[in-house]
C-alpha cells in the first residue's frame, strides 16, 4: 500500500473489517482476526490493477457491507459459493477483499 494511505487503510481494516491492530516487526501495519489469522500491509503501489485478493469470514456480512459503504467502498456481489453470498470490495489502497458469512463445508469437493 502507498505510504500516504496508511492512516485511511489502517482505519478501514480496524473500523470496517473489525480486525485488531497488533504489534509488528516488518511491513507497515498488521491486523489480526479473533481466530488469530493475520493480515500484513506492506508498502507498495496497492492493488488497483489486480483481482488478486484474500477472503475473510465475517460474523455479520450485512453489517460489514454497511460499514464498508459508509467508509466509501463499493461492495460488489460475487457468484454464490457453497450456496451462500460472497461480496468483493477494495480497501483505500485498492486491494481486493472477499467477504463471506457462511464458511465452506469441511470437505468441499
Amino acid at each position: 500500500m502507498p505510504a500516504d494511505l496508511l492512516e485511511d487503510t489502517s482505519a478501514f481494516y480496524r473500523d470496517v473489517l473489525l480486525l485488531r491492530p497488533v504489534p509488528h516487526l516488518a511491513g507497515v501495519a498488521w491486523f489480526e482476526t479473533e481466530e488469530g489469522d493475520q493480515v500484513h500491509l506492506l508498502e507498495g503501489p496497492g492493488g488497483h490493477d489486480t483481482r488478486a485478493h484474500f477472503a475473510l469470514h465475517v460474523d455479520d456480512l450485512e453489517g460489514a457491507l454497511r460499514r464498508a459503504r459508509a467508509a466509501g467502498a463499493e461492495p460488489e456481489p460475487g457468484s454464490r459459493a457453497w450456496g451462500a453470498e460472497r461480496w468483493f470490495l477494495r480497501d483505500p489502497a485498492g486491494n481486493m477483499i472477499e467477504l463471506f458469512e457462511v464458511p465452506p463445508p469441511a470437505n468441499p469437493r
